[in-house]
């Protein structure tokens, strides 16, 4: 079975006290997977994200983290996805007609 869970980011403190949440609610103490709910701002993708991220899979509770992109800007986002080895799975939209032309 994997498990996988999501939510969104606002800050540093409270991403974390979310995702402890969610392993509450989830009666577990880790999960495979943790998604990085609708990002739109490659900038979201920082130094302060991937130090919690870092914490939480030395902490034993994710064992891998990612995000997903469903706005305009998926092709900025996917860019910003391959400098970030932190983030380890993509969920892009299910169709990229209106992705753009760039």
């Amino acid at each position: 079975m994997l498990v996988v869970s999501n939510g969104a980011f606002k800050s540093g403190s409270t991403w974390l006290f979310n995702i402890l949440t969610s392993l509450r609610k989830l009666e577990t103490s880790y999960v495979d997977l943790y998604f990085l709910h609708a990002v739109d701002d490659a900038s979201v993708l920082n130094a302060k994200l991937a130090k919690v991220v870092r914490r939480l899979k030395s902490d034993g509770a994710m064992r891998h983290f990612g995000f997903s992109c469903h706005g305009g800007n998926v092709p900025d986002l996917r860019r910003a996805a391959a400098r970030t080895p932190w983030a380890e799975v993509v969920r892009f939209r299910s169709h990229f007609r209106d992705a753009g032309n760039r």
